[in-house]
């Protein structure tokens, strides 16, 4: 029974209805202090007098009964429902008997203004009901009282203009419970987004904030990362497909990057050429009839872009597009807040002159990597370096070319390894590098050329003169093969660099013939 009296207000609080409802209620009892007026008026006979002033006192009882008492529980209470709807229904067509001069024009009004309120508060089904439960019974009178010869065209008008009504109103009413699902949905996206401060969970939401609010066979979310485009989601047609590079040039995509705003097409293949643009397809093979998208914007910053499509023709509206706007601004706000923080939480982890990993960070980065290593049964080798003399060297030539040796030296390191591994700044001069699935030769390899590019460099004091490059001592360890955790590989690697120094330092210890017998199976 709750869902026949379902209605399009239902997320209106109750003192938002009483505010729609109260001036249809207002107005009926204006009606009724005009009944009692004519019961005074001279022209109503003697004998029809206590009718039209008893009436007009019940009248005003029961508007009053309504608005105070019948209305305000009719949402709990089915029975009060079922009482106003069959009630008025029933009832209002007997006004022509009890007042002959004003009955038609108050049956007119008042099922006017009930199948307002039935509709509001009740719902379409209920307004069809009373629709039909009010006509019957106004025929019968009608014919009873020999008023359907003289006014026939009212049992037609009333019934179409209270579906006139009807439809009206359930109209406003449709739109409206769309645009509070739209704002729902929106507050919903905020809520979630603004709770993460990662970037791929913001993805995550948002992709569940798009199927949940669009009726979307296909979506996409493009994130632009190091000068290109790529598609952290891409849903069609019920499956997922992984994350891939989107090479967006002469489609839609690349439309509305380029531009920066937000694009509705109702018919792909037909306004596609009229946009100099050809058709392509993303996930499945097959071509969608209806897009849209929006760019993601932070800050005057492109971000990304998110677009939807259905295999229908003309499947969205122009509201969708404005939610899809909204959802995704939501997120860009989010996802750059993410990435600010991602970015100054990096930077907490860097050493603030080299740019590399400090110590702190550096440590638990090797112990992740160990783990991943030895969970897949991998080595993982371990270099501290050294720079020789770098005391005397800061000393003879200044601080300011001391600091300028540690960046140069930092960006040497980072020439001679890879992207998965680690460098960090140990203290002062001491450096570490983490060389995961590397083998001690590989490292030893690796600290040749670090010592070979190092002696190479040229660097100039503050006068503009030639100073010689420092060198550098290293000592290599490899896990798990050597030592079985970070602790044990940091101090047996930090052991063979002080045996590297006071061997005479600019040497790697051990040598390369060690580890030819260092077993790795």
């Amino acid at each position: 029974m709750a869902s026949f009296f379902h209605t399009s207000f239902h997320h209106l609080t109750p003192s938002e209805r009483a505010r729609i409802t109260s001036p249809v209620l207002w107005l009926m009892l204006v009606l009724v202090s005009g009944l009692f007026l004519i019961g005074l008026s001279p022209w109503v006979p003697v004998e029809e007098r206590p009718v039209y002033l008893g009436g007009s006192l019940l009248f005003a009882l029961y508007s009053w009964v309504l608005l105070r008492i019948f209305f305000p529980y009719a949402e709990r209470f089915i029975w009060m429902r079922w009482v106003i709807l069959v009630g008025h229904a029933a009832f209002v067509p007997f006004l022509p008997l009890l007042f002959p001069d004003t009955g038609l024009l108050f049956d007119v009004l008042m099922s006017s203004i009930t199948i307002i309120l039935i509709t509001i508060l009740f719902g379409k089904k209920a307004a069809y009901l009373f629709l039909t439960i009010n006509t019957l019974p106004r025929i019968f009178v009608y014919q009873a009282s020999s008023l359907l010869f003289q006014h026939s065209f009212l049992v037609f008008v009333i019934p179409v203009f209270s579906l006139v009504l009807t439809e009206t109103v359930s109209g406003v009413g449709t739109l409206l419970n769309r645009k509070i699902s739209y704002l729902e949905a929106i507050n919903h996206v905020a809520r979630k987004v603004g709770s993460t401060i990662e970037p791929q969970e913001v993805i995550n939401l948002l992709s569940v904030a798009i199927r949940d609010t669009l009726d979307a066979d296909t979506y996409y979310i493009g994130v632009q990362r190091d000068g290109g485009l790529y598609l952290e989601v891409l849903y069609d047609d019920g499956k997922f497909y992984p994350p891939e590079e989107l090479h967006p040039e002469n489609s839609l995509t690349a439309l509305v990057m380029k531009q920066r705003r937000s694009l509705l097409i109702g018919n792909i293949p037909g306004e596609l050429p009229s946009l100099g643009l050809t058709p392509s397809t993303i996930g499945a093979e097959k071509m969608s009839l209806s897009w849209m998208g929006t760019p993601m914007e932070a800050g005057g910053h492109p971000l990304g872009i998110v677009a939807v499509a259905s295999y229908r023709l003309n499947a969205f509206r122009p509201d969708d597009l404005e939610l899809l706007e909204s959802i995704a601004q939501q997120a860009a706000l989010a996802l750059d807040n993410a990435y600010h923080h991602a970015e100054v939480e990096e930077q907490s982890h860097r050493d603030s002159l080299t740019g590399v990993y400090n110590h702190g960070y550096f440590l638990l980065a090797l112990e992740e990597q160990a783990e991943q290593m030895q969970s897949g049964n991998r080595s993982l080798a371990l270099i501290m370096l050294d720079i020789d003399f770098f005391k005397a060297y800061n000393d003879t030539y200044g601080h300011l070319v001391g600091d300028q040796v540690l960046v140069r030296f930092s960006d040497i390191i980072r020439r001679h390894i890879k992207a998965t591994d680690l460098v960090g700044r140990w203290g002062g001069e001491e450096f570490a590098i983490s060389l995961p699935g590397a083998n001690g030769e590989q490292a030893y390899r690796v600290a040749q050329r670090i010592s070979a590019t190092l002696r190479g460099l040229q660097l100039q004091d503050r006068d503009g003169n030639a100073i010689p490059p420092p060198t550098v001592s290293q000592g290599i360890a490899l896990f798990p093969y050597e030592a079985d955790d970070i602790y044990a590989l940091v101090d047996l690697a930090d052991q063979r660099l002080y045996l590297a120094k006071n061997r005479g330092r600019d040497q790697i210890t051990p040598s390369l013939s060690h580890w030819k017998h260092v077993i790795t199976e």
